[in-house]
């Protein structure tokens, strides 16, 4: 099989992390079919110095200068797998569609370099939705060749999307209902979008069970992580802790930091509740190893990849029905409750006192079984061989 990736996130050198999962997944799928050709389009996706943003000439001038210095590159990630670069610059949808044409010219010479190093591929695999559907419909049109669209945002997300690309939205919808298969996370965040997407195979998440290796440790302290806004829920478990016989480490950061660190200050229990910041994953895993259990307060969840994580070493959870999570927790893997703070206090005190019913190597099991990089791997086949014939 022999697959071109359109990420429209990818990491870059200003931002390591964005869509950081995108490229570990496409790492697993060489890794679990090494008989695979494997080419992925970055054209500098998030990265900063490749934004223009208006009223910032002087700035924007000094981008355009370096952008045109910037040469192109391919990274030789492994045997199967490469990562092929061509710059190009992004700016408003308002202004001559944010560059569309010239995003599409450098993956078209992207996929040019994947055809000289491993042939033509099988299919195109759209990752994220904008503006990789509109390349990826693009280049199938062209070319005549197959492609998926994984649609990653969910509801509101969505809708707040269409309003940014304004004019855009007709042909956008477009590019990924004509795509020949559309994928989802989970399956509330297909309902989140039956109004755009009217059919769609949900194929969840896989976790990195060899990073994240199971521990016997029954740890100590209740552990979050996140980014602070709305959504995620902080809100709820700090209220909630009031009410909780344990302290409380948070990773993340966001635009409701000062607030969240406000409310433990008025709420008095600073005693009980740390904020660590942002952490590189050697640190994460080693303070998920250390904790007795991982809460997840959000109000909204497409999917939930930080249980994964903590459940995959072994970890109980405390989750919200918030979507995503109902389709991850299992009466074996831990606690559902409601997004509010009254429920989520009643949850954790609950795994306080029940912790030791929770197996780590029972929960590691059902993991690999149903999330880890094989049986994702296989889904992904599954899908590939319905859309192709090789």
């Amino acid at each position: 099989m022999k697959v071109f990736v359109i990420p429209s996130w990818f990491p870059s050198k200003t931002k390591p992390h964005y869509g950081i999962f995108i490229k570990e997944q496409l790492e697993f799928l060489a890794k679990e079919r090494p008989d695979w050709q494997i080419g992925v389009s970055t054209w500098g996706q998030g990265d900063s110095r490749k934004l223009l943003w208006a009223k910032d000439h002087f700035f924007n001038l000094k981008k355009i200068l370096n952008n045109i210095r910037d040469k192109p590159s391919i990274n030789q990630v492994s045997s199967n797998l490469t990562h092929y670069y061509q710059p190009a610059l992004s700016w408003t949808k308002k202004i001559k569609r944010g560059n569309l044409a010239n995003l599409i010219k450098s993956s078209k010479k992207n996929f040019d370099k994947s055809i000289a190093q491993y042939g033509a591929p099988d299919i195109l695999w759209v990752q994220a939705s904008f503006p990789g559907a509109l390349i990826g419909n693009h280049l199938s049109l062209k070319y005549q060749i197959p492609y998926v669209v994984h649609v990653r945002f969910g509801g509101f997300m969505f809708e707040n999307l269409l309003r940014d690309v304004g004019k855009m939205r007709g042909e956008f919808l477009r590019s990924i209902n004509d795509a020949n298969k559309v994928t989802t996370t989970s399956k509330s965040q297909f309902e989140s979008l039956k109004h755009y997407i009217p059919e769609a195979t949900v194929i969840p998440n896989p976790v990195n069970t060899d990073f994240l290796p199971v521990t016997e440790n029954q740890g100590e302290g209740i552990l979050a992580i996140g980014r602070f806004e709305l959504e995620k829920g902080f809100d709820i478990l700090i209220d909630s802790m009031k009410d909780v016989g344990s302290t409380l480490t948070i990773v993340g950061n966001g635009s409701l930091l000062k607030k969240l660190q406000a409310q433990v200050a008025e709420m008095r229990i600073e005693n009980k509740i740390s904020f660590v910041g942002e952490l590189d994953r050697m640190q994460v895993k080693k303070l998920i190893h250390n904790c007795s259990f991982l809460v997840l307060p959000s109000t909204y969840e497409t999917f939930g990849n930080v249980l994964l994580e903590a459940l995959s070493c072994g970890k109980p959870v405390v989750a919200t029905k918030c979507g995503g999570p109902e389709e991850i927790v299992s009466v074996n893997l831990g606690l559902l409750c409601e997004p509010n703070s009254k429920d989520l206090a009643e949850k954790i005190n609950l795994m306080i006192k029940n912790r030791s019913a929770f197996d780590p190597k029972t929960i590691r099991n059902e993991v690999e079984e149903r999330f880890s990089p094989h049986a994702w791997t296989e889904k992904i086949e599954e899908l590939f061989k319905s859309v192709v014939k090789v």
